[in-house]
């Protein structure tokens, strides 16, 4: 994210010009969740003390709320498929053995699965581990109509393997993310460096007192250097002395740095989970990573407060101003709202702690004993719940699972292989919810079941989206996913690009909308309407621009009505975009009927043309 420059810089707008044209090509086919915006689905996954499904339930075994108030539940269904062995990807098509009456459940929906790797959050020897571990999972055990999506951050997201149900295409693009280079501990290194600097700043200090207090002539107060003072100022976890005004600077860099590349990952995982909004069924993110810190950089604030808490006089560094300052890079927020959003999209998030179980961090000579900082129970303890945080956080938000500290996986595949398979879907009609309006505000969803010993998970949060925030998820799913959908009929025609100078290139891109599928209004003398138009770019390094939004009123004189209405409204966009491959998504929505277009185009901007 760093130093990227805007894939789209510019837009531009162009008067329409009519187009005399044939009848427009049918629309594409559609894609997208056709949604009863009067029911709200849950699935709701229910688990003995042993950790295993509970079957046999029904609808008057569960009690549903939304915002405290009882709901009554109008939609139910039982998943619990049949427990038929699934055969191997590469033995032969044959018919599966027919299920009795009393293994038979509701079919389950098809499962889009997208895996979210985090390279810049993950150790290259723990991703492969991981790996190693789902492989039978995501190549052999799921269900045969089951989607897989591979995806990576790097920075940047990278679709690395669109949904598919080849398991062997699957298998070679795990084997090609090994390839993908993954942080080696660079954040340990970048924390441990940061405190070093404290440390040599406070040392610094000492010398300066000393030298002050000895141009008194011995008679001012001398602070002791090193190990005597205050019984371990040198390794900087204990014991009074000066804290100048700068000692905070290198935490301060540190954590802002850190709040950067966990703003980056918020983002990819955003992107990701917005555009599985036009999938139908049942939608899983399973990411992967070490763990990502809700407030980076908390430990060593917790640090300066225990060095600087005996800190005296006006121009110094104050112990409590440390836990004022380590707010200031919290993301608990953002982690929030992408749970909510996840779960009004109806992803479930299972996150896996590629790290494992770890023990203490060990010393290293590098930093001269200092090491013994990281070691201390509360700091440790600290920086775990940080990064485990964000990963509960995604969990509990959707009803999904946070897999912590497990170095085997097999028992935890074991219970997602589960969930796949085996859940409850409950449907409900929203109190706040007139007919077809929506209040774009989130609304906690309580379930409870009648049955002893019974563990209940689901998503808690329900988004109630707005047309426009449904219309903005749709066009990620173009973006990220290619998915088109053209009921306006509109054609999309890429120009020649043009140098713009600094690298950069001038790039035309002209909509041609028939003017007969817009809802147009009469007026006295002329047929109005209104489109809006969204636009969004991703380079190839994963980099997008925000989404761009432009409302353009159309006007036809009424006597020129019915030679227009033939014809084509022409929309021109100027953008600005670096050379390279370039992944175009645009959108275009009739204000009055609602109808709305969802376009994407893969470019090659510049070389290569």
């Amino acid at each position: 994210m760093r130093g990227s420059k805007p894939a789209v810089a510019a837009l531009a707008l162009a008067a329409w010009a009519a187009v005399l044209s044939a009848q427009p090509a049918p629309a594409d086919s559609a894609f997208g969740e056709q949604i009863d915006v009067d029911v709200v689905n849950v699935e709701v996954y229910v688990t003995g003390e042993d950790g295993r499904p509970v079957t046999g339930l029904e609808r008057g075994d569960f009690t549903l709320s939304e915002d405290g108030k009882p709901m009554r539940i109008t939609n139910f269904a039982a998943v619990d498929p049949p427990a038929v062995p699934l055969a191997a990807p590469e033995a032969a098509a044959g018919t599966a053995p027919e299920a009795s009456p009393a293994e038979e459940g509701a079919a389950a929906d098809p499962l889009y699965l997208a895996v979210f790797i985090d390279n810049t959050q993950v150790t290259a020897s723990h991703r492969s581990r991981v790996l190693r571990q789902l492989r039978d999972l995501l190549t052999r055990r799921l269900a045969p109509g089951d989607l897989v999506l591979l995806a990576t951050f790097d920075p940047g997201l990278h679709v690395r393997l669109p949904f598919t149900a080849d398991r062997t295409a699957l298998a070679a693009a795990l084997d090609a993310v090994q390839k993908v280079a993954a942080d080696s501990g660079s954040d340990t290194r970048a924390r441990r460096f940061a405190w070093q600097q404290v440390l040599q700043i406070r040392e610094l200090a000492f010398v300066q007192m000393s030298m002050e207090s000895k141009g008194d002539g011995g008679g001012g107060r001398r602070e002791e250097s090193g190990d005597q003072a205050g019984g371990g100022n040198r390794n900087g976890s204990e014991g009074a002395g000066p804290c100048p005004l700068d000692i905070a600077d290198p935490v301060k860099a540190y954590a802002w740095e850190a709040l950067q590349r966990v703003l980056g990952s918020i983002g990819g995982l955003n992107a990701l989970a917005s555009s599985l909004s036009g999938l139908s069924g049942r939608k899983a993110l399973l990411h992967i990573s070490d763990g990502i810190s809700v407030t980076p950089g908390e430990d060593l604030f917790r640090g300066l407060n225990a060095l600087c808490a005996d800190a005296q006089g006006l121009l110094e560094y104050h112990g409590s101003q440390a836990s004022l300052d380590a707010q200031t890079y919290s993301t608990a927020k953002a982690w929030s709202d992408l749970a909510a959003r996840a779960s009004a999209q109806r992803v479930t998030f299972y996150t896996l702690q590629a790290s494992g179980l770890e023990g203490s961090s060990a010393a290293s000579a590098e930093f001269d004993g200092r090491e013994r900082f990281f070691q201390a129970p509360e700091i440790d303890r600290i920086q775990r719940e940080n990064r485990r945080g964000s990963l509960v956080a995604l969990a509990d938000g959707t009803g999904g699972r946070a897999i912590l500290d497990a170095n085997d996986l097999a028992p935890d595949v074991a219970r997602i292989e589960d969930d796949f398979g085996h859940y409850y879907s409950l449907g409900y009609a929203p109190a706040h919810q007139p007919a077809h309006q929506n209040d774009g505000r989130d609304h906690t969803i309580r379930i409870k079941v009648d049955r002893a010993g019974a563990r209940v998970r689901h998503r808690k949060v329900y988004r109630d989206l707005s047309p426009l925030e449904r219309v903005v998820d749709h066009t990620y799913s173009s973006l990220v996913l290619g998915n088109e959908d053209n009921p306006l009929g509109i054609k999309l025609e890429v120009g020649a690009a043009a140098p713009a100078g600094r690298g950069l290139w001038a790039l035309p891109v002209r909509l041609s909308i028939p003017l007969s599928r817009l809802g147009l209004q009469t007026r006295e003398d002329s047929f109005d309407g209104k489109l809006r138009v969204l636009v969004i770019v991703s380079g190839a390094d994963g980099e997008r621009t925000p989404i761009r939004q432009v409302e353009v009123p159309i006007r036809i004189p009424r006597l020129k009505a019915l030679v227009a209405l033939g014809q084509y409204y022409v929309y021109e966009m100027k953008m600005t975009l670096r050379g390279g491959e370039q992944r175009l998504a645009v959108t275009v929505r009739d204000e009055a009927t609602t109808t709305t277009s969802y376009l994407a185009r893969m470019l090659q901007v510049g070389a290569g043309l």
